[in-house]
Order: structure tokens, then sequence, then C-alpha cells
């Protein structure tokens, strides 16, 4: 679970740097 959360974060970072990209990777999933 821990893993989930430093991914989590990494996420919301990708996403400050382009939102459409951690949006698409999610969709994809």
């Amino acid at each position: 679970m821990m893993l989930r959360a430093e991914e989590d974060t990494e996420k919301k970072m990708i996403s400050r740097k382009g939102e459409y990209i951690w949006r698409e990777e999610n969709y994809r999933k």
C-alpha cells in the first residue's frame, strides 16, 4: 500500500507537468 501512495505522488507531480499525460495513462489502465 505504501508503494501505491508513492505512485500517487508521482502521478500528482506528472499531472502538474501534464494533466493529460497521467489522465490518458489512467484511462489506458
